[in-house]
């Protein structure tokens, strides 16, 4: 039996990927921090990690509104409110101003609905954005979080808050949507590395944590260091490249362990094309309906 059945045991093989129809993906929009305390920037052109995807058009912003209560109800974790910001919602959550400085301490562990609408339609700060299926990704493999792995209560959040925002890193569709499984999987492990093992301490223990309690067996997580600010293309594949080549043991580790969870730390989808040679079918009379907030 070779070193990697030793590691991973004899659990049975899942399938590796999901097939699924799509109108487009959830994506993070990247927040740019000036420093601490001082008031936060949306880069609204610029984007992260695809967070869900849209199965149909009715559903777009019922999942925009789903994901960004999840920053609202954390919103100390990815923005800095400033003191006109948190004055124009005092009344909604019991805050006055002056506590803007530390306003870790005071915003609620979870927000009612009403709340939440009360407060979005006063900041108007949307942390996520819709993007439809573009033609080229038919046929392709998409690299997609899996929210409940990183549902993982740490001393004063969730590991979710770390995997949601990148904390300015872009990604772009090269790095999330491939053209084989392969490809999308050594991704995969690698964007989990940055956005888990590279940040706070304690974050590769509870990820570690997570996959020995679903496979016992597993020994260590092996961390893959991608070190590269330069955000230039062809820069950023040879970093991937780099890795792949230098981590392939490592990388072969991985891949297997996740295979088999049943709870796995992200999804590789592959889309479906559509069929009438990529035409949506005939919609339902109300699919065609406005999304007003987004």
């Amino acid at each position: 039996m070779n070193l990697l059945h030793r590691i991973l045991g004899t659990q049975k093989q899942k399938k590796k990927f999901k097939e699924i129809k799509t109108e487009g993906f959830i994506y993070a929009t990247l927040v740019f921090s000036h420093g601490w305390n001082d008031q936060s920037e949306h880069l609204n052109n610029r984007a992260s990690v695809i967070l869900d995807i849209v199965p149909n058009e009715n559903d777009i912003e019922s999942k925009l509104n789903y994901w960004n209560k999840l920053y609202y109800d954390n919103i100390t974790r990815h923005f800095s409110i400033g003191e006109e910001q948190l004055d124009s919602i005092s009344t909604i959550i019991n805050i006055t101003k002056d506590k803007f400085r530390e306003l870790y301490k005071y915003w609620p562990k979870a927000l009612s609905e009403e709340q939440y609408d009360q407060i979005f339609d006063r900041l108007n700060l949307k942390f996520v954005q819709f993007k439809p299926l573009q033609e080229q990704h038919k046929g392709k493999y998409v690299i997609k979080v899996n929210e409940s792995f990183w549902k993982i209560k740490t001393h004063n959040s969730t590991l979710l808050n770390d995997i949601m925002n990148t904390y300015e890193a872009e990604l772009k569709d090269f790095e999330l949507i491939h053209n084989t499984y392969e490809s999308a999987m050594n991704y995969g492990i690698i964007i989990v590395d940055r956005l888990c093992n590279q940040r706070d301490p304690n974050n590769p223990y509870y990820y570690e944590q997570r996959i020995k309690d679903q496979l016992r067996k597993f020994k260590n997580l092996p961390i893959f260091n991608y070190n590269i600010i330069d955000k230039k293309e062809e820069l950023v594949i040879g970093e991937y490249n780099r890795i792949i080549k230098d981590k392939e043991f490592e990388l072969k580790i991985m891949k297997e362990t996740i295979e088999v969870l049943k709870i796995k730390p992200f999804e590789i989808l592959k889309i479906m094309t559509m069929p009438n040679n990529g035409q949506h079918t005939a919609q339902a009379p109300h699919a065609s309906r406005t999304v007003v907030r987004y």
